[in-house]
């Protein structure tokens, strides 16, 4: 993703630098590095540019290197948060959910947090439906992006060009879904009921079509914010909603556990949280896994639910 930066050093040797720590930012330890002179070749320097950039990125901190003669110089440690920042990212922009529960306020409390003590930069968009931000990741426009993995595993399914990051574990997107239903005679969604769906919404939308398999309904679409609302008004008998918000709020609706059938069962993917990138995008990929410790992010998480501590985001 391109922004504006500046260089570590305003030289020759400073841009190349920059370029060699975008390179070198999407390799891993144990690696071994280009000849020197194809580096140079590669971003039109000179090779004692060249070697002056590797020796920036080294006093840097940035990377440690074993030259090993005949045999190469290799990586023995990268520091990615530094090279990000040296290849001319000040941040890293991510996508999230609409922080309306206690549990997406403590996720992303826990990955801000995360991203401080690395000493990174982190900016979170909040969008609602996970088709919509994976979107704006497919054009670019966000580094990654939270989802569950039920949506993940759809997204995929339909050909979506993502890669995990790693999951942050069932249970960290949301508590559990839940059947909700205008009437409160209703023992479940039947025949002829007008149910809500909000299509930007992966899991919303495949969830509420598990629970309506073989019943003859109609669905109406609506944005998630506006179902409840819709439900109050009379414009829909039943809806799917994170059951975390509604235990919440003081809505009159009669909400029921959201029980997936056996040919349907998706083993809580709907309520694990997962992080992924466009696939291929071997420079924030490795840097998100060196940043994220999923034991770190749930446990500030588990504390901003208790209130323990307060959200900051």
């Amino acid at each position: 993703m391109a922004r504006e930066f500046s260089f570590p050093l305003v030289s020759r040797q400073g841009i190349a630098a920059v370029k060699l720590a975008g390179v070198l930012a999407t390799q891993q330890p144990g690696d071994r590095l280009q000849p020197v002179r194809e580096y140079a070749q590669k971003f039109g320097a000179g090779v004692g540019t060249m070697h002056g950039a590797l020796a920036y990125l080294e006093r840097s901190g940035a990377v440690k290197l074993d030259r090993r003669g005949h045999l190469g110089t290799f990586i023995r440690e990268i520091n990615y948060p530094l090279l990000w920042r040296l290849s001319g990212q000040n941040y890293i922009l991510g996508g999230m959910p609409l922080p309306y529960s206690r549990r997406l306020e403590g996720l992303a409390t826990g990955l801000h947090e995360a991203f401080e003590q690395a000493g990174m930069a982190l900016n979170l968009v909040y969008s609602r439906g996970a088709l919509n931000r994976l979107q704006a990741l497919s054009m670019e426009k966000l580094d990654f992006v939270v989802l569950s993995r039920f949506a993940c595993r759809n997204a995929r399914q339909r050909g979506m060009a993502i890669e995990e990051v790693l999951s942050l574990g069932v249970g960290a997107y949301v508590g559990q879904h839940i059947i909700l239903l205008a009437d409160h005679d209703r023992e479940g969604i039947e025949a002829g009921m007008r149910v809500g769906i909000d299509t930007a919404s992966i899991d919303q939308v495949l969830l509420a079509k598990e629970a309506c398999l073989g019943k003859d309904v109609k669905y109406v679409e609506i944005s998630y914010m506006n179902l409840m609302e819709a439900m109050e008004k009379g414009q829909i008998d039943a809806t799917i909603w994170n059951g975390d918000d509604f235990y919440a709020s003081y809505r009159p609706f009669k909400a029921l556990p959201l029980v997936p059938s056996n040919a349907t069962d998706h083993s809580q993917e709907d309520t694990e949280a997962v992080i992924v990138v466009g696939q291929g995008n071997l420079l924030v990929l490795p840097t998100l896994r060196s940043i994220i410790n999923k034991e770190f992010v749930c446990e500030i998480q588990r504390q901003v639910m208790d209130n323990e501590r307060m959200p900051t985001y």
